[in-house]
């Protein structure tokens, strides 16, 4: 019950443009008759700015706190950083190449700035300019995401224009 009121108290889902919040995993108890003595929860927040990703954070475990005190319980919180955020501008490299490589298919480029979370992420982190091409799924990060077989070809073809363009 107390981990089901902090959630119900917590920002979640699309905060702003650039932060994003959820609770994924939720855990505890070990039969259906029996108040569970310990409960995790698993979350994330991410942000394109640092300072929204920290004000995020501490209201997220403002809340924790907050309601484990209302309730007489207590709250081991650990939080870390898997990725930081990054930022390309259509002069980069790879931005360019990616650009070049979808002209010469045909294809017109589309930029954009998103609030995922990936690999170009950690690679970014050491420095590696990265990017995240867009591969045609359908129903992203959902229990219906698909990607059409079409697209899967259209993507296999895509890398192969940016090795041919670089």
């Amino acid at each position: 019950m107390v981990a089901a009121q902090a959630i119900a108290k917590m920002n979640l889902g699309r905060i702003d443009q650039e932060t994003t919040a959820n609770i994924g995993l939720i855990r505890g108890g070990e039969a259906t008759n029996i108040i569970p003595d310990r409960v995790e929860l698993i979350g994330e927040a991410r942000s394109r700015s640092s300072a929204k990703l920290e004000k995020q954070v501490e209201h997220m475990e403002e809340v924790i706190r907050r309601t484990c005190s209302d309730y007489g319980v207590s709250a081991d919180i650990k939080v870390s950083d898997s990725y930081g955020a990054f930022s390309l501008n259509q002069n980069d490299f790879v931005v360019k190449l990616a650009c070049q490589a979808a002209e010469a298919m045909g294809l017109e480029p589309r930029l954009e700035s998103t609030g995922g979370g990936s690999d170009a992420n950690i690679i970014n982190g050491y420095g590696i300019s990265s990017v995240v091409l867009g591969m045609g799924y359908d129903h992203v990060h959902t229990t219906s995401e698909v990607m059409p077989i079409d697209q899967l070809v259209a993507a296999a073809a895509y890398v192969v224009s940016i090795i041919e363009n670089s």
